[in-house]
């Protein structure tokens, strides 16, 4: 039996942290109803529950990603670890405890999510024995998919005999991957290893700069929040589809998300990667276009994995574009903008809006994700014909 190359363990390795992370965090969306009537909260307080935990998810890596920036060592993927954990006491909670306490709680566990990122991401740039870009595009395609499962991995859990308290489950994978963590010997990129040579500005997409990258991720991951938190309760409350069919409609548009980055990532090769993300987006506003009015019909969740396959799996395309995109900060900040700042953002925009979600219908509100990418899709546009190939924005 052949020895696996360290590199390639490590990469495995991260790629479960990932998985194991996003698909934590997306538990909570997909027992979204189960939350409202075992606290009897409104659909409302349950956005904001929601959008709170995606807020601290993300937000929270900007804050963490410029600290440690020369330090090798994952510490903080363990404290995310731990953090992670608190979705074990949601099965234990007493029924009247105040909205104001699910919150909190909801923060300090999307801080789990949160620390977890920067430092996993910059250990799959630092892997050896694994190209720097594929390293990027298999840890961003496996947390795609963990997000997708999260939903459905959920509705499994809570729909059996225990309810939430089945959620204790979830404590001890994350101490199986903990501990794989500290097996494999994760070291992670530091600013002083970044070096932009001129070789690895070949990577690089010159034809939008930093900020440009950065809102049409914004938008783009927008899109993407307000359909994973919704599609479960959308398909619940106004078709009567179980919490699993809504589960599996997540996981098929996420399946897509990820066979769409490993597909990206090789095209990327051959296609401009801004002319790649821009079809993609147009491909996948599309196909979201074609779902929303058939989506009574339990059959059109398939249009989902294509929809996926599109409009969402660019990122780790962007991810890519804006590492290598000149911006003055460190490589850290960058990622945690990028990947964090932009997710968000994306909360803001869901808690903003949330309030309004009862008011003017599911459907709708489900359609403003098609407007997102649409407007994602706009501004990339506008970028490219703004400036050449050579201009930096």
């Amino acid at each position: 039996m052949k020895h696996i190359p360290r590199g390639v363990w490590q990469i495995a390795v991260l790629m479960l942290l990932h998985f194991t992370a996003d698909m934590v965090g997306g538990i909570l969306t997909g027992i979204l109803p189960v939350i409202q009537k075992n606290f009897n909260i409104s659909l409302a307080t349950g956005v904001i529950f929601l959008a709170s935990r995606s807020l601290s998810s993300n937000f929270c890596q900007i804050a963490v990603g410029p600290v440690r920036k020369n330090s090798p060592r994952p510490f903080f993927i363990y404290i995310g670890l731990l953090l992670l954990m608190l979705i074990g006491l949601f099965g234990f909670l007493p029924a009247d405890i105040p909205s104001y306490i699910l919150i909190i709680i909801a923060v300090f566990f999307g801080c789990g999510t949160a620390v977890v990122h920067p430092e996993g991401l910059r250990g799959a740039m630092a892997v050896r024995d694994v190209n720097g870009a594929t390293a990027t595009a298999l840890f961003m395609t496996t947390g795609f998919f963990g997000a997708s499962c999260g939903p459905l991995l959920g509705a499994l859990l809570v729909e059996r005999s225990w309810g939430m308290k089945n959620l204790i489950f979830i404590v001890l994978f994350l101490l199986i991957v903990m501990g794989l963590i500290f097996t494999a010997h994760i070291k992670l990129l530091t600013d002083r290893k970044d070096q932009n040579t001129a070789a690895a500005s070949v990577q690089a997409d010159f034809r939008w700069g930093f900020i440009v990258i950065f809102l049409i991720a914004l938008f783009m991951n927008s899109g993407t929040t307000f359909f994973h938190a919704l599609l479960p309760t959308f398909l619940h409350d106004k078709y009567g589809f179980s919490l699993k069919t809504g589960g599996f409609a997540v996981l098929l548009f996420g399946l897509g998300s990820a066979t769409g980055s490993v597909i990206g990532g090789i095209l990327a090769k051959k296609i401009r990667p801004s002319s790649l993300t821009m079809f993609n987006l147009l491909s996948g506003v599309i196909f979201i276009m074609l779902y929303l009015p058939l989506s009574c019909y339990q059959w059109s969740i398939v249009i989902l994995f294509f929809a996926g396959l599109t409009v969402s799996s660019s990122l780790p395309l962007l991810v890519v574009m804006a590492r290598f995109a000149p911006a003055g900060i460190a490589i850290g900040l960058k990622m945690g903008m990028i990947v964090g700042g932009t997710w968000g953002g994306a909360g803001i925009i869901l808690m903003i809006l949330g309030t309004f979600i009862e008011k003017i219908g599911l459907l709708d509100s489900m359609y403003m994700a098609g407007g997102f990418y649409c407007a994602a899709l706009l501004i990339a546009g506008a970028g490219a014909l703004c400036r050449r190939r050579s201009v930096q924005i």
